[in-house]
């Protein structure tokens, strides 16, 4: 077997093919979600990819985010690690570990301050010095026949719009200021940034959604629907006050996609007052041996810092990033 040789492909159709192929055989992504992210998302990113004897065995995307540093009122221009994966006969070889460092060193020499990932395995991450920074919880809520439905439209003022281009016009300035305010890192938000969040899930037969309490914005989210589970995803608040409104939006939808059970990915923050909305919205009882709601750990977010003079320490508990690519 020949030696194996890491290289960062031109974004060819053949190349983006062999990664394509290697994504479906190594992730459970449904079609259109590959299909949106390999026409979209593959034709900024960075790739590199591990070769043996011209095959692709193994590779890790690097996705360019801008991130806010609120307290120093400055951009960063950093990337998202994903697709970080390697054919399973080629596992526990070191060519995964040796992947992500020539990544990392590449975009260290670019000055780029920082790279973040959402980890399945973090004791993996941590031996290359990244720390987790955002924490999430995922909540799993069955929808009973005794679900307060009718609770749920009780504030009249209650709006829900799929984001499209005039909302996102107003959604960009007032969302920067409201996240900013509550966290000192987390990505700018842009028309693009919320087109993208549209697009990653009306392919995951899902929307990106706008919440008001009648003229006040209170937040947005992203959902998936698969079968017949509500996932929302991407959920981020600007008025902590009315969080109960969100929660509102969630039953609402869920219903009208025809869904019994909901998985919401939520900061760790926010994950005791949303299991309190959802008891109230859904009269559980506590002895129901059927345990209709479940929580655990979300996967969160890990950072880290490919410049001297950047500290990811500074960003614990202090960053909000929730992107899926």
């Amino acid at each position: 077997m020949e030696q194996i040789v890491y290289k960062f492909p031109d974004h060819t159709d053949e190349e983006l093919k062999k990664y394509r192929a290697l994504w479906d055989e190594i992730f459970e992504d449904p079609k259109a979600f590959s299909d949106y992210y390999f026409a979209n998302v593959c034709t900024t990113n960075r790739l590199l990819g591990a070769y043996d004897n011209g095959k692709l065995i193994g590779m890790v995307h690097a996705n360019p985010y801008r991130v806010k540093d609120s307290v120093k009122n400055c951009v960063y221009n950093c990337y998202y690690i994903v697709g970080v994966a390697v054919r399973p006969e080629y596992r526990n070889q070191g060519y995964m570990r040796s992947m992500m460092c020539r990544m990392m060193n590449t975009l260290k020499e670019e000055d780029c301050p920082f790279v973040f990932l959402m980890p399945k395995n973090k004791s993996y991450y941590h031996s290359l010095g990244f720390i987790t920074v955002y924490d999430t919880k995922v909540i799993i809520c069955r929808l009973m026949d005794n679900t307060n439905y009718m609770d749920c439209l009780k504030h009249s003022g209650v709006i829900f719009d799929r984001i499209d281009k005039k909302t996102k016009q107003s959604l960009v300035k007032y969302s920067n200021t409201a996240i900013a305010n509550q966290y000192r890192f987390f990505s700018e938000r842009t028309s693009e940034y919320f087109m993208a969040m549209m697009e990653e899930h009306t392919c995951q037969n899902g929307n990106a959604v706008v919440v008001r309490d009648r003229e006040i914005i209170v937040g947005t989210f992203a959902y998936a629907v698969y079968d017949s589970i509500f996932y929302v995803e991407r959920m981020e608040v600007y008025c902590e006050e009315a969080l109960n409104v969100m929660t509102d939006a969630f039953f609402d939808l869920a219903q009208k996609e025809g869904c019994i059970t909901m998985e919401l990915t939520v900061a760790a923050r926010y994950a005791d007052k949303i299991k309190e909305e959802i008891h109230q919205k859904t009269e559980l009882r506590l002895t129901d041996s059927d345990n209709i709601m479940h929580e655990h750990d979300g996967y969160g977010i890990m950072a880290c810092a490919l410049q001297d003079d950047f500290s990811v320490n500074e960003m614990k508990n202090m960053s909000f990033f929730n992107e899926i690519v």
